[in-house]
């Protein structure tokens, strides 16, 4: 699965239905939505937890990028 944009992947992190495995440039992460106020995103053996939304989403913790720079670009699997 790909998301077309930085906006779709926001509404699907914020529907809080499930947790997200991803693979970007032949690394994998994952997306844990615990609630809104809690997020967890991985990329390879780093872990990081967020208050919230934009956080997860402006941290640059994916070799060098954020995952709004990279959203149309990995592949959720």
């Amino acid at each position: 699965m790909k998301v077309k944009d930085a906006e779709e992947l926001r509404f699907r992190i914020l529907a809080l239905t499930q947790d997200f495995e991803y693979e970007y440039m032949g690394r994998y992460g994952s997306i844990i939505p615990i609630n809104h106020h809690d997020i967890s995103v991985s990329f390879e053996e780093d872990n990081y937890d967020f208050d919230n939304i934009d956080d997860a989403l402006n941290a640059k913790i994916i070799m060098g990028k954020s995952l709004n720079e990279i959203a149309d670009k990995i592949t959720f699997i």
